[in-house]
Formats: C-alpha cells, structure tokens, sequence
C-alpha cells in the first residue's frame, strides 16, 4: 500500500491573502482562506443542501511570490498541495492543540467572464491589420469522405470485380 498525500480544491478566496517573510528562511509565507461549496441531497425536502467549507491555505517560496501578485478576495482558484498538521500546547489552559491546513504547491487563477472578454478584446486592438483579417477568415477544411475510396480497375465490372474480355 502507498502513502499519498495530495490535495486539490478549486474555490474562492474568502479575503485578500496574508503575506509575510519568514524570519528563519526569509522566504515568504502567503495565507488565505478558501471557500468551496459542498452539495448534498435532501430527502426531506428533494433538493441539494449547499454548504460552504473553510480550508486554510499557506504557500511558500516562490509560490508565494507569485501568487502575493495575482490573487485577491473573491478570485476563483484551483490549488494543488498537501495536508498538512500543525500541533501545540495552549499557553492559557495547557491542552493539546492541533489545526489542519493545506500547503499549496501550485495554483491556477481562473478569469471571470469580463476579465478573459476583455483580455480578448486588448489582443485584437494590438494586432496589425494582417493578423486580424487572418483571425476572421473563417475558411472551412475540404470535406473527406466519410470511408476509403476504391475506384475500379479500367475495364472490370464494377458489381463483380471481374475483367470484361
């Protein structure tokens, strides 16, 4: 049996994410949270129940860098990473405390609709003349024929497949 230890949540984030350097490794620590929607059924009432989860996320390194530039509250996001553990005494009553959270490895932001039209509309506006005229020639393929094409031998008989003498 293997052991395997990855994650991937698609959600948004809940706020704009924390970002600190670490004062051991002065690399940075980038922490948020991110809300994903969990649907059950209901017998009672024959419709799916919808339900928000919280996971708490930190990246690390060069991930951090990276998405400390691009993500903010309320993005849609796909993370990639590990479960993770964190253990302590609390100071005020002595118990044993412990919290999971998700280190993330790599992230994908998603684009909203008006983001990635936009985008889109930018590109056409910086291309030259020759390039957009290109994109809008919308020529359609040659059709092919749907199966192999046999064509008879000169002088057989096309039912037969025999030579006419």
């Amino acid at each position: 049996m293997s052991n395997t230890n990855v994650i991937v949540l698609g959600g948004n984030l809940g706020a704009d994410p924390e970002y600190r350097a670490n004062p051991k490794t002065q690399k940075g620590v980038l922490s948020f949270t991110l809300a994903t929607k969990k649907h059950r059924w209901n017998e009672t009432s024959q419709d799916f129940d919808e339900t928000v989860v919280w996971s708490n996320v930190k990246m690390f390194g060069n991930v951090a860098d990276r998405a400390r530039q691009s993500l903010s509250q309320g993005d849609e996001v796909t993370i990639t990473g590990e479960l993770c553990k964190d253990q302590w005494v609390d100071k005020n009553t002595g118990e044993n405390r412990s919290a999971h959270y998700v280190t993330a490895h790599s992230f994908n932001r998603h684009l909203k609709k008006a983001e990635s039209s936009s985008a889109g509309q930018q590109n056409n506006h910086r291309q030259p003349p020759q390039v957009a005229a290109a994109k809008n020639n919308h020529r359609q393929p040659p059709q092919v024929a749907a199966g192999p094409v046999i064509t008879p031998a000169p002088g057989s008989d096309r039912r037969s497949g025999n030579r006419s003498a």
